[in-house]
């Protein structure tokens, strides 16, 4: 003899299907956001390690006017008048890969 379900128990699972679906994909559209606000002053710092990513974030509320490089999975906030800076946007830009608007 086969179970059978009753409609509110049919409700309650779909309910819960549908709770888990939102809260997945709530977390999961979270992790997938890389961009960031640069909150404290930019380092002129160079960066030691291969570069994978470049973003131009400009001046927001609480947040500085940088370029946001991303290397082994970190993201710097640099001051976008360092030389080095300058000279770094200049080489993924002719590598095919230049710096992207943030989503200020």
């Amino acid at each position: 003899m086969i179970p059978t379900l009753s409609q509110h128990q049919i409700f309650s699972m779909l309910l819960l299907a549908t709770l888990l679906l939102n809260c997945t994909l709530g977390v999961w559209a979270q992790d997938s956001k890389t961009e960031t606000c640069c909150e404290k002053k930019p380092s002129p710092s160079r960066i030691k390690t291969e570069i994978t990513d470049c973003i131009d974030h400009p001046k927001t509320d609480g947040c500085y006017d940088a370029i946001i490089f991303t290397s082994q999975g970190n993201q710097y906030c640099t001051p976008r008048r360092a030389r080095w800076v300058r000279q770094k946007m200049r080489e993924l830009d002719q590598e095919g890969r230049p710096c992207r608007k943030a989503n200020a």
